[in-house]
């Protein structure tokens, strides 16, 4: 199997994560998306994935933690003593530390990561959906991994 390298904006990084792990919401108890890795696939795929996902988990840390620190720069403590920022300031005054913290969580979320994986394989993943299930994120991957980066040969040379 061969190593692909792909760029994606850290948003989609974090998307493609929920894609392959899926997401479960605790407060309303109910699966949202079942995730790529859920279905019936094979262990060498699910190993593939799974090493996959520990590279992107690390993105998704990486910005809540950078998140959470400009919280903590801009912010004040609530009633509850919860750092936040607020939008509006003394009523209808907007809050300028809201729009700094939005414009530079936009940004952060812009930014190109390059994530490198061992290629995934369409033959690999051999099963239905549920009729709510889709994984646009995920079947932008599984196009880039069936042509890896490979280097280029000069015709000169």
């Amino acid at each position: 199997m061969e190593t692909v390298k792909i760029n994606l904006s850290l948003k989609d990084a974090m998307i493609l994560e929920i894609e392959i792990a899926g997401q479960y919401d605790p407060q309303e108890e109910r699966v949202l998306l079942k995730g790529i890795r859920n279905h019936k696939i094979s262990l060498p795929t699910k190993f593939r994935l799974d090493t996959l996902l520990e590279t992107l988990s690390k993105l998704s840390t990486r910005f809540y933690k950078v998140r959470n620190e400009l919280i903590e720069q801009l912010g004040t403590k609530n009633k509850e003593d919860i750092m936040e920022v607020p939008e509006k300031l003394d009523g209808d005054k907007p809050n300028p530390n809201f729009k700094k913290l939005e414009s530079e969580v936009k940004d952060m979320l812009e930014e190109k990561v390059e994530i490198q994986f061992e290629g995934l394989k369409l033959e690999d993943f051999n099963f239905e959906l549920d009729e709510n299930e889709d994984y646009p994120m995920f079947y932008k991957l599984l196009r880039q991994s069936q042509t890896p980066i490979t280097k280029k040969r000069n015709p000169g040379v």
